[in-house]
């Protein structure tokens, strides 16, 4: 018993200590958790905010460099102008050279390495200048477009129907409709009256090849409109160029016009910006998607000339939308990058944190398992030192009483034990004299018991003398109840009196039957002068005694109905016919002898 008990409470101390070091170890947890999650966080926002510091850098830089392509760009087309309106005079004009036709009748010429020349069929005096001319440009041209790859071309339009270009042009591929003076960039310079550079946005090539964005400037001699210089900048080389620099794992950089339309961009940023890859001519024709996020942030914010940033969804996901203005033609350079891909290291961050954490969980489990395992041994030798030996023997001297040896215990402590003690052996000098007080009591109530016993047994005989006196006054009454009469031979009379129920008519019914068979009668006079009520139950008994005594040959006479009585049994609807009725009994028994000289019949 008393193990089982030490086991308990050893079992509520392991309870509490694994409840405090469960609740300790959710508390840390949570407090873990917060640490965890604070740090994510800001590591995220730090580094969210680190890369767009940078990446907005990098966009003004990209957007700067396009600015400086197109500057350059510019210059070359100002060089060139310039180079051509201040080109010395010739005294002597020099024949056209050795020309080619194509089969359409197209003549030109083509210097190996330089320019290419085209004059129209009927070349005038205007073209043989415009050719003399820019002969120049073949040692000049070369030299420019090396200076700046993304280049495409060089074209000078003069006066006369005159193309000179660079690199070599293969005239099969112009269009056979196709003349200087029809050409838009001939006459938008032709029209240029501040003969300032001019871009011309996204179009194709003189030869098709590509598309490109034209910087066009005319070319004036001595204030007269000598024609027109086209730099051609190829979006091919320009997308190269952008795109040279990695920006994460998968961002990307791109350019769009001030219409919203798409210049340059990586294939798959093409799929992510458009919903598909552009086609080899329509850079520069593709608007992106009004309604999307990227649109909203680039053409819907207050201005587009300063640098910028935001977070954009696209399918679902976040990206870091970073741009800057290209001043020179209100182009927007920008940069896009997923999210989870700046927000990567924080990720490492959490996994380290995470790391820590469980080990840190570990050691706090097997710590607060040790300090609960050293709790339980402390607590297991205080049980025993201080509980163990007095509820020993406190246990044996209850034994002791339950075997009658009541003696009392030596008192050795003045704590809760010491009074339980105390109180056991004042318990123990009670039970003693309780013991004494019952054995007398015992002694009284034996001889008590003796004399109700002899009381008892007088009682029961006189009761069963009293119940033999009752049974003969039962029987008595019960003949009194229901008497039959022999008035004369034959003739039998049986008066009720007071109120019939069930077992009284049935009595009456079983008496009747008996007598009838006995005395052999053939009229019974049935006298109800003395029953104050007829109801439907003692009319059926009525009936029943009357139908019996017919079955045993005997006439039933009823007499002494009152007027009460004949106006119930009317009520009541009770057939009379099976009925001979008598005023009284003196009435009924004159009327039998004088029915019956001869006898009863």
């Amino acid at each position: 018993m008393f193990s089982s008990l030490r086991v308990r409470l050893l079992g509520l101390v392991f309870a509490g200590v694994a409840a405090l070091t469960l609740a300790g170890g959710l508390v840390r947890q949570w407090s873990f958790e917060q640490i965890r999650t604070n740090t994510v966080v800001q590591s995220s926002n730090a580094l969210q905010d680190k890369s767009t510091v940078n990446l907005e850098r990098l966009a003004v830089e990209r957007a700067t460099a396009v600015d400086q392509i197109l500057g350059s760009a510019e210059q070359i087309a100002i060089a060139t102008s310039y180079y051509l309106a201040n080109a010395p005079l010739r005294e002597t004009e020099a024949p056209l050279p050795t020309m080619q036709e194509t089969s359409f009748g197209r003549r030109y010429h083509q210097t190996t390495g330089a320019t290419t020349v085209i004059v129209p069929p009927n070349a005038g005096p205007d073209a043989l200048d415009g050719v003399q001319t820019s002969e120049r440009l073949n040692s000049l041209l070369p030299g420019l477009m090396y200076q700046l790859p993304v280049i495409w071309r060089i074209s000078y339009m003069a006066p006369g129907g005159v193309l000179r270009t660079h690199p070599s042009l293969n005239p099969a591929l112009l269009n056979e409709a196709w003349s200087v003076e029809s050409n838009p960039i001939y006459i938008q310079s032709r029209e240029n009256v501040l003969q300032r550079v001019e871009w011309i946005e996204t179009h194709p090539s003189l030869d098709g090849q590509r598309q490109v964005i034209s910087a066009i400037v005319p070319v004036t001699r001595f204030g007269i409109f000598r024609g027109g210089v086209e730099v051609e900048v190829s979006l091919n080389e320009l997308n190269a160029f952008l795109q040279n620099i990695v920006v994460e794992r998968s961002g990307f950089s791109f350019v769009v016009d001030a219409k919203g339309q798409l210049i340059v961009a990586p294939v798959a940023g093409q799929q992510l910006l458009i919903g598909r890859p552009l086609a080899a001519n329509e850079a520069g024709s593709v608007m992106l998607p009004n309604n999307g996020p990227i649109y909203q942030m680039l053409f819907n914010r207050a201005g587009r000339t300063e640098v910028g940033s935001g977070i954009v969804t696209i399918d679902a996901k976040e990206y870091l939308l970073v741009y800057a203005p290209i001043a020179r033609l209100g182009w927007s350079s920008a940069i896009l990058v997923p999210l989870n891909e700046i927000t990567a290291e924080s990720n490492n961050i959490a996994i380290e944190i995470n790391k820590t954490i469980d080990r840190t969980r570990l050691l706090d489990i097997l710590i607060s398992l040790g300090l609960g395992l050293l709790l339980m041994l402390t607590m297991a030798y205080a049980l025993t030192t201080q509980l163990t030996t007095p509820l020993q023997r406190l246990i044996k001297a209850t034994n002791d009483v339950a075997s009658g040896n009541l003696h009392p215990i030596p008192i050795t402590r003045n704590d809760e034990l010491g009074h339980l003690t105390e109180s056991f052996n004042a318990m123990t000098v009670a039970v003693e004299h309780s013991r004494v007080a019952l054995v007398d009591a015992n002694q009284g109530l034996e001889q008590t018991v003796a004399v109700r016993t002899a009381e008892l047994a007088g009682a029961v005989q006189n009761l069963e003398e009293s119940l033999k006196t009752q049974k003969s006054l039962l029987q008595t009454l019960h003949d009194s109840s229901t008497p039959v009469i022999p008035v004369i031979k034959g003739v039998l009379a049986m008066p009720l009196i007071g109120q019939i129920d069930d077992q009284r008519a049935q009595n009456a019914l079983e008496t009747l039957l008996d007598r009838i068979i006995r005395e052999h009668a053939r009229v019974v006079l049935l006298d109800i002068t003395g029953v104050p009520m007829i109801d439907t139950a003692v009319a059926q008994a009525l009936l029943r005694t009357v139908e019996a005594s017919q079955l045993l040959g005997a006439r039933v006479v009823l007499v002494g109905v009152s007027p009460e009585v004949a106006q119930t049994i009317v009520a009541l609807g009770i057939d009379m016919r099976k009925f001979s009725t008598a005023a009284d009994m003196r009435t009924a028994i004159e009327h039998l002898l004088s029915q019956s000289a001869g006898g009863i019949h």
